[in-house]
């Protein structure tokens, strides 16, 4: 009974992973509805969506409401061909983007067939299939600006509502790029890789980080989303790579940073040579075809070599302390060069660590002695207190003995100390 029912099982289990495949997904819809010049809908009417990349070719045809919808395309360069019986040909170039439902709205004019393509100008309407709030950014801006260590996900603070992590949190002290929207935590963004989960589960961030070569463009959804991005409250970053295409296509890039380029650290000391830095940053991508028209290529590599020399200003013990004598109490100051610095680099605690401890200036040496005065103070007012002391009570005639603390205490006895302590600068 459950062999008989296993191949069902298996079906099952195929299509909720198909379904969780897709439900975060970057491609994109192109839907309309079919006009003739007097505004009423055609019925029937062949739409064609053709890849101007790939030539992957796309049919639908127009409902009796005259609307048509072609889902699940790749954001890309496409050409849209309608056409009906006793109309006229419409042709029209479009660009889809990432996750992006495009509205195109054919009208066709009375004619032949096979008569004249026409192209409309397409107005800027607003967003009438979905109400999610984002921005695309496209590849000529990923490309075109200026990134620091070419990391893309710098760019998405163009989108409004985007904000560097707060100073000290989390996100900003992990060593990468992290930002928040609207006021979420910079750790309640999801990441999306061609339609895939990209979040790391240790730190909550981007998981994989593409090279700037191979990223096509990417959207970053801020606020009221469909369900299918509802697996974390604040920004939706969804990241689409290059794919191949009939034209071989690549690019080659080489960033170069050297200290000999570079000022010279203000805290190295001036009389040893600059320190080491030098930064490569290298890769390359190419895509094409592998068979026309049906199969296509592409890959990228991006390296990073960095050799560093880091300079550091620190205290370190001196050779009498490293041997175990702290008995003259010297210490290593940081030695500055251009005379911002104490003018030896070694100087001694005694002539500078001097305290002013009850009106009087007390010397490292004076400390010592006041120390074991104050305590031998300390333990005579100790002695004195436990001894009994008999006293008359005014109200009667009776003389009970207790033992009254004397009052004393550790601050009191060097108060006494001080006073019988003398000591010069």
């Amino acid at each position: 009974m459950i062999q008989s029912h296993r191949p069902l099982l298996y079906l099952i289990v195929l299509a909720s992973c198909f379904l969780t495949a897709n439900a975060q997904t970057y491609r994109g819809t192109i839907r309309g509805t079919v006009y003739d010049p007097n505004r009423a809908v055609i019925t029937g009417a062949e739409v064609q969506i053709t890849n101007t990349e790939t030539n992957e070719t796309r049919t639908a045809q127009s409902g009796g409401d005259g609307e048509y919808s072609i889902s699940s395309l790749r954001p890309g360069s496409y050409e849209i061909k309608v056409q009906a019986r006793g109309f006229q040909t419409l042709q029209h170039p479009v660009t889809l983007s990432v996750n992006q439902e495009f509205r195109f709205d054919a009208d066709l004019q009375v004619g032949g067939q096979m008569g004249d393509g026409v192209l409309v100008t397409l107005p800027k309407d607003l967003k009438k299939d979905s109400s999610s709030l984002g921005t695309v950014i496209e590849n000529d801006q990923i490309k075109g600006l200026p990134l620091d260590g070419r990391n893309f996900y710098e760019l998405s603070l163009l989108v409004p509502g985007a904000v560097p992590a707060a100073p000290g949190s989390a996100g900003s002290v992990r060593g990468d790029f992290a930002f928040s929207v609207n006021g979420a935590r910079e750790d309640a963004n999801n990441s999306l890789l061609d339609g895939v989960y990209n979040v790391d589960p240790k730190l909550n961030t981007f998981g994989v980080r593409p090279s700037v070569d191979a990223i096509r463009e990417f959207e970053m959804l801020t606020s009221t989303y469909d369900a299918s991005f509802g697996r974390n409250p604040g920004a939706q970053v969804n990241v689409v790579l290059n794919s191949g295409s009939n034209d071989l296509h690549g690019s080659a890039f080489e960033f170069l940073r050297n200290a000999a380029l570079d000022a010279r650290n203000f805290f190295a000391p001036s009389n040893e040579p600059k320190p080491k830095y030098i930064r490569n940053q290298f890769g390359g991508s190419i895509g094409g075809a592998i068979k026309k028209d049906r199969t296509f290529f592409f890959a990228d590599y991006e390296g990073t070599r960095a050799r560093e020399g880091i300079t550091r200003v620190t205290n370190v013990p001196t050779a009498q302390e490293r041997a175990g004598n702290f008995s003259n109490g010297e210490r290593r100051r940081p030695h500055l060069r251009d005379g911002r610095g104490p003018r030896s680099e070694v100087e001694s605690t005694a002539e500078t660590r001097r305290r002013r401890i009850g009106g009087q200036t007390v010397s490292p040496a004076g400390h010592h002695r006041l120390a074991a005065t104050a305590r031998a103070q300390y333990r005579a007012d100790e002695r004195h207190s436990r001894t009994p002391v008999r006293h008359r009570s005014p109200a009667s005639d009776q003389a009970p003995v207790s033992n009254r603390r004397a009052n004393s205490s550790l601050p009191v006895a060097f108060a006494k100390a001080i006073r019988s302590l003398r000591v010069s600068g």
